[in-house]
């Protein structure tokens, strides 16, 4: 009996657990909403939900304050009983309305007199990182192989370079980012117009039950800043298994189709030649009758043997 008064008693604090669990996340997801929303409009008030004894922290909303435009998407929330939480968020922001940073950021949270503020986060971080690859100017190969290093790694950094009015580029990046394995090989580069590039290489990319290499891609790149991104590429043409699917119907249906048609061609072959040597031994014959073609057979081996006769005379000792 007593074992049966205690699982009540385990699910109700459970539930009171969870239930303070919950409202702790609308607080803090409410306060981080603030917080960005103060950041975009350059509003004051946000020193009011930071811990403005971070002086790293104050000075990094100095400098970008007014200056960003920041979307995000909650990725994972943790609370700790100590009164301390964090949030995990896809980020992306736009700086002096031209520099466009994505990346995954999270913000530190602590409880104090019920409400919470933020301590830290690694957000400005990101700016800081892609204004240093921004100062550093790239090559379109370097540019090309920093893409696919990060799609391979399933980065969010892999947007950076590819040309963002390209929505099916990146809903096709959306759709592999997170699973695959991609390498490239035998590589060319072409100019083909001012500040543009062709890259073909070939492709090894597996993904979650399929593979594919050998395959020749090619992907085309333009100078944006300091930095070369892709516009154009077949790549989504060949990967994933849909395509390969498609791709081995194909081969399928060529070989069905060549072990149809070269049997008969050749047997084309075979008969056209056997009805033209057939043609000229029937010209032969209707041109000259039998006799005769056998006594011009008979005058050409008399012919040949007299003159045989005539030049190799016969010496009587």
């Amino acid at each position: 009996m007593k074992k049966i008064k205690i699982i009540p008693i385990l699910i109700i604090f459970s539930i009171l657990i969870f239930s303070i669990s919950v409202s702790a996340f609308g607080i803090i997801h409410e306060k981080l909403e603030n917080i960005i929303n103060y950041l975009n409009n350059d509003n004051e008030d946000i020193y009011s939900c930071i811990d403005t004894s971070n002086t790293v922290l104050s000075d990094n909303i100095n400098t970008y304050m007014g200056r960003v435009e920041i979307a995000y998407k909650i990725l994972k929330s943790s609370y700790m009983q100590n009164g301390k939480a964090q949030v995990i968020c896809n980020t992306v922001t736009i700086i002096d309305g031209k520099e466009i940073v994505r990346g995954e950021a999270y913000f530190d949270f602590i409880e104090i007199n019920n409400t919470f503020i933020l301590t830290d986060t690694d957000l400005f971080s990101l700016f800081k990182k892609t204004n240093n690859e921004e100062r550093e100017e790239q090559t379109p190969h370097k540019s090309f192989m920093n893409f696919i290093s990060h799609f391979r790694n399933g980065d969010i950094e892999t947007y950076d370079y590819i040309d963002n009015s390209n929505i099916e580029l990146a809903n096709n990046i959306d759709k592999y980012i997170e699973n695959i394995d991609i390498t490239c090989s035998d590589m060319d580069i072409d100019k083909i117009g001012n500040d543009k590039y062709k890259i073909e290489c070939e492709i090894n990319a597996k993904g979650e039950r399929w593979s594919t290499s050998g395959f020749k891609v090619e992907f085309k790149l333009m100078k944006q800043d300091n930095k070369y991104v892709i516009y154009e590429t077949n790549l989504f043409e060949i990967i994933g298994p849909e395509n390969i699917a498609n791709f081995a119907i194909k081969l399928v249906g060529i070989i069905v189709l060549l072990s149809i048609v070269l049997p008969f061609v050749f047997f084309i072959v075979i008969f056209i030649t056997i009805k033209k040597h057939k043609n000229k031994i029937e010209n032969t014959f209707s041109n000259n009758s039998y006799e005769e073609i056998i006594d011009n057979k008979i005058e050409e081996d008399y012919q040949s043997d007299n003159n045989f006769n005539n030049d190799n005379p016969i010496k009587y000792e």
